[in-house]
């Protein structure tokens, strides 16, 4: 069996080293799409490599490495898709345009895809702020996006870990739905000082499903499906939960 210190870091490395920056740097924003790309397929293709010969211990132990790691790098992604997607309507393109870069008649892809704006172009009568906010905007998108869906990636190798180990695992039926247990679980995270004694978010999703089953299903929740709910949740799961909140503290109380 491949023992734990002769795992590859190498790709993994190299992805960390391609997201030093979570704003453009030396080439033009486009160029990085089809990098980051690359960087992403070598990985996977890395992590799959080393998973196969790793018993449960030491691929839990790998996984939750790159995650910690992965999870840093995200905090700095901070360009959401509805940023984007107000661009995209602005300047009357897609994101399908975008990523094929080839339409230079079109204002955002011709931004894209030119000479980054540096200092020195800001002193120049025809420096354009809109022009670099877009070279930074859809960069540090997909500089997020990347990262989420490596560790989208790795998470579903501690699914297919998990599998057998939790196949006859008891859990807890409740009759919550998987937004109100995400929230619940998000608030509770939220508590100062913590009360969960974890190092990533990923942790506490891989706990809810691990131990939980909802109202609609007696099956394993997905951990991205808590993630989405647990990051956005939704006015009428807020409603639900605050009304539960003030009957809970009236209990508590008396």
């Amino acid at each position: 069996m491949k023992d734990q210190n002769k795992i590859s870091y190498n790709s993994f490395n190299a992805f960390l080293e391609v997201l030093e920056y979570n704003y453009p740097v030396d080439m033009p924003t486009h160029f990085y799409i089809k990098r980051f790309e690359d960087y992403l397929i070598s990985l996977k293709r890395e992590i799959l490599d080393n998973v196969i010969f790793l018993n449960d211990e030491n691929k839990t132990a790998y996984l939750q490495k790159l995650l910690f790691d992965l999870e840093l790098e995200a905090e700095h992604a901070h360009t959401s898709k509805k940023d984007i997607d107000l661009w995209l309507n602005l300047k009357d393109t897609t994101m399908e345009e975008v990523i094929k870069g080839k339409d230079n008649e079109n204002q955002l892809i011709s931004f894209i895809t030119s000479r980054l704006v540096n200092f020195d172009d800001k002193n120049q009568p025809d420096y354009d702020p809109q022009k670099e906010q877009i070279q930074n905007d859809f960069y540090n998108y997909f500089y997020g996006k990347i990262i989420n869906e490596a560790i989208e990636f790795i998470n579903e190798q501690f699914v297919t870990t998990q599998k057998t180990t939790n196949s006859e695992k008891l859990k807890l039926k409740t009759n919550l739905s998987v937004p109100q247990l995400a929230l619940l679980f998000r608030e509770l995270h939220k508590l100062k000082p913590n009360i969960f004694d974890i190092k990533t978010n990923t942790e506490l999703y891989q706990f809810i499903s691990d131990n939980f089953t909802t109202k609609q299903s007696s099956g394993n929740i997905s951990t991205k499906s808590i993630k989405n709910k647990f990051e956005d949740p939704d006015q009428k799961t807020i409603d639900f939960w605050a009304d539960k909140f003030r009957k809970m503290l009236s209990n508590v109380r008396n």
